[in-house]
This record gives structure tokens, C-alpha cells and sequence, in this order.
């Protein structure tokens, strides 16, 4: 199970479980990004793959990108 507390992910369950939890978390937010924010399905993939990006970065990097991107939002 994934679950996200206070900006902390909590996650247990076996790696196959999880896989199948967060395919479901991104169809999720693939729709929502189409149907709430009328972005298409290659604008949509964009922001997921950023996501992905940004969460291989370093501990250090990931902060200090996240800190920026907060001046823009």
C-alpha cells in the first residue's frame, strides 16, 4: 500500500503489489490532468515523466529543484 502523510510516503506490500498500486495512481492522475486541466495526453505524459525525473535526482537536488519550482507555482 502507498500512502502519503505530511509530505512522507509510507509504503509496504510486495513489489508486484506496489507496481500495481502506482500504475493505478498514474492512470489516476493521467485523467485528472486531462479532465480538470484540459491538458492532452502528451502534455499529461510530460508532466508525469518530469515527475519521474524528479525523483531520481539526489536528496540534495531534488530539494533545491522542488524550492525553485515553488517560485513559479
Amino acid at each position: 500500500m502507498i500512502t502519503i502523510e505530511n509530505n512522507i510516503a509510507h509504503i509496504e506490500g510486495t513489489p508486484k503489489q506496489l507496481c500495481l498500486e502506482l500504475t493505478h495512481l498514474l492512470v489516476h492522475i493521467k485523467k485528472t490532468l486531462e479532465k480538470e486541466y484540459n491538458m492532452n495526453e502528451e502534455q499529461s505524459m510530460c508532466i508525469i515523466n518530469e515527475c519521474a525525473k524528479i525523483a531520481y535526482m539526489s536528496d540534495e537536488d531534488r530539494v533545491e529543484y522542488l524550492n525553485d519550482f515553488k517560485e513559479y507555482v
